[in-house]
């Protein structure tokens, strides 16, 4: 095959991976080089190959909606010898992953910058409707003037969009898949930016958020199950990676907000805190992400007795309080009047009894203790206990 469309006339190969071969081609009626991708359909049945290459056909079209200065375009869709064939930009560069393999790391800002443009791109996609789906550092392109490009918008969907073909084998490396993509949800904008935040986490880590191994079934377990290691070398980037990375896609923030945290990285500035509050926070969070008369997230009590207890918005409990005494059926309580704190010459607090009824025939008595110290210094009722 040395003509494509009868207008691409094949020049060298460039590179060829689990989806597809890549090729430097002539176009002959426009007269500049472009990049044909030749998708690869070895997993597909027979009985569903016709449908895979119109689902190609689909989602190649798709994808030459979008136009973005850091977004690879397609420019043509082609079926050479039953085979689609994408038609896209061409951009001499080397992508991410080859410089990472060379570099090992790189610095925080860098990593920003490169972020940032990618997440731009993507932010512009998810606002066409369309979702990636497979970003990670082999298909973020560096130009040689420095230009940030993301490539193979819609190849995933149009192979399939699998991470374990019908025959069992892994397709590709799960190195960088969001966690509710492993366990069987649907690819969402959130999954493309839980990518992209493993990507930036390579670049300043060294490795990939859930760690390098061989055994792949073994790392889609543990990305399943959110198993991330937490950033130790990234700097001023933590915080936004940290969102980036969150286990549920609500607590993620979008594309565009990424864009904007990574833009100011890059430029040596703070972090906007509107970027690092996600989505789904509730309102009556001030920035700073501690609830309006709450526990900061993440932090712990003033009071020792509830030193240990988590905050509700970390462990979906109700916030710990005393226990009130019996209401309702049970009868009703007058608490009696607040009284200064007084101690004995023991150095202990007297006790205040009040009564309540249980029903018109019965009664009993409880005693009402003052609060230990520690309540009083989260203003929490007192409780009654029986005598």
């Amino acid at each position: 095959m040395n003509k494509v469309g009868d207008r691409y006339v094949l020049l060298d190969q460039l590179g060829a991976g689990a989806m597809g071969v890549v090729w430097r081609a002539r176009d002959e009626l426009l007269h500049r080089d472009v990049a044909v991708k030749q998708l690869l359909l070895t997993e597909v049945q027979p009985n569903e190959f016709n449908e895979a290459v119109q689902r190609a056909m689909r989602e190649g079209r798709i994808a030459a909606r979008l136009q973005h200065p850091n977004a690879i375009a397609v420019y043509d869709v082609v079926v050479e010898d039953g085979k689609p064939c994408l038609v896209m930009e061409y951009l001499p560069s080397r992508n991410l992953s080859s410089v990472l393999g060379d570099r090992g790391t790189l610095p925080v800002q860098e990593a920003a910058r490169i972020g940032a443009l990618a997440a731009s791109a993507l932010a512009a996609a998810h606002e066409a409707g369309i979702v990636h789906r497979d970003i990670k550092p082999g298909n973020v392109l560096i130009g040689r003037d420095g230009n940030v490009k993301i490539t193979d918008f819609g190849i995933s969907r149009a192979l399939g969009d699998v991470a374990v073909t019908k025959t069992g084998m892994l397709a590709g490396t799960p190195a960088y898949l969001a966690p509710e993509l492993a366990r069987g949800s649907e690819p969402a904008p959130p999954s493309d930016v839980f990518s992209l935040g493993a990507t930036i986490y390579a670049m300043t880590e060294g490795e990939p958020p859930f760690g390098k191994s061989t055994n792949d079934l073994g790392l889609l377990y543990k990305v399943a199950r959110g198993e991330t290691r937490p950033p130790m070398r990234s700097g001023p980037l933590t915080p936004l990676l940290t969102r980036l990375l969150s286990n549920e896609p609500h607590q993620r923030p979008t594309a565009a907000q990424a864009a904007e945290a990574l833009k100011a990285v890059a430029a040596g500035q703070q972090v906007p805190a509107t970027t690092i509050i996600p989505p789904g926070t509730p309102l009556g969070t001030p920035p700073g992400g501690t609830p309006l008369g709450g526990t900061p997230l993440g932090g712990t009590a003033s009071c020792p007795r509830h030193a240990s207890r988590r905050h509700p918005a970390q462990s979906g409990r109700r916030p710990c309080r005393p226990p009130g005494p019996p209401t309702g059926a049970y009868g009703r309580l007058a608490p009696p009047a607040r009284q200064p704190c007084r101690r004995t010459a023991a150095g202990r607090r007297p006790g205040r009894r009040v009564s309540w009824s249980r029903n018109p025939s019965r009664s009993a008595t409880a005693a009402w203790r003052s609060p230990p110290p520690c309540w009083a210094s989260c203003s929490s009722p007192a409780s009654p206990t029986r005598s």
